[in-house]
């Protein structure tokens, strides 16, 4: 979501309608960095001081809500956002998609600067220097990876199955050991390995790359083995009316296999997740 100025004006007018009346409040503060400007405007049109930190009766001002964790350290004041990214209780103008990157229009670096700039103080947070030569490409590389790799979240799953069902006899289907990669939710650290399908159709079937496109569309997110297990399944069964489906997934951790000891055998999760339509009486 790309906000223009005609925007923040719209939403800076509905909240300063809400809080015209309110004669308790005496100023207005703006949670850096973001909320500077929108709380300069509110403030300007209510005619109350802009102040450098909140007080009695102070109206704490925000440009988004998005996880909720820096507006929740001002739990006992009046709050408001333009935007929101979640339902809190806290008011807002324009709701946004969780996953949705908005972008404001006094903003003038691109999102993969910022980007860019966050994996620079993790590189300064586990103590090394992001100035060192090996460093120097690191967060570019990193952020080209992920733009890349999580091209999951821009594709709908449903829509692969969808456009590519065609009729068909009734027959099982086995597709062995499809291999995925993935992050997953814990640690963002990689786990790989394959997955194994079986399914028996029911006057419906779609071709074999459509199942693999499938798999790489939900194993390029963030997941937890078990859920990409079950949404692969829960696809096909649902998607495609299938009889029958079982779907097993083997994989390594990266998290687990470097907090291994030397000692320890390889590790190898597996996961499996099997359903079957009843039949109607």
């Amino acid at each position: 979501m790309k906000l223009n100025y005609s925007n923040i004006d719209m939403a800076v007018d509905v909240l300063v309608k809400r809080y015209q009346k309110n004669k308790l409040l005496k100023s207005v503060f703006g949670i850096p960095n973001g909320g500077l400007i929108p709380a300069a405007l509110i403030s300007e049109r209510l005619k109350l001081p802009l102040v450098e930190s909140p007080g009695r009766n102070t109206l704490v001002v925000d440009d988004i809500l998005d996880t909720g964790k820096t507006i929740a350290r001002y739990k006992d004041f009046t709050k408001c956002v333009l935007v929101t990214k979640k339902a809190t209780g806290i008011p807002y103008v324009i709701k946004a998609q969780a996953t949705e990157w908005v972008t404001f229009p006094w903003e003038t670096v691109k999102p993969s600067a910022e980007i860019g700039d966050n994996i620079i103080r993790i590189i300064e947070y586990i103590g090394e220097n992001p100035k060192r030569k090996d460093l120097l490409e690191t967060p570019a590389q990193i952020t080209r990876l992920y733009k890349q790799f999580f091209h999951g979240y821009k594709k709908d799953p449903l829509i692969t199955i969808k456009n590519n069902i065609f009729k068909s006899c009734n027959e099982t289907v086995n597709l062995n050991e499809i291999k995925f990669y993935s992050f997953c939710t814990c640690h963002l650290l990689p786990f790989t390995g394959t997955v194994s399908i079986v399914y028996v159709t029911n006057g419906k079937n779609v071709n074999n790359d459509t199942i693999f496109r499938l798999v790489e569309t939900y194993s390029h997110r963030l997941q937890k083995q078990k859920q990409l297990t079950l949404q692969i399944a829960e696809t096909i069964f649902k998607e495609l009316g299938v009889s029958g489906i079982n779907v097993r997934i083997k994989a390594r951790h990266f998290c687990k296999i470097a907090q291994a000891t030397n000692n320890q055998p390889e590790i190898i999760t597996n996961s499996s997740f099997g359903k079957v339509r009843r039949k109607d009486k």
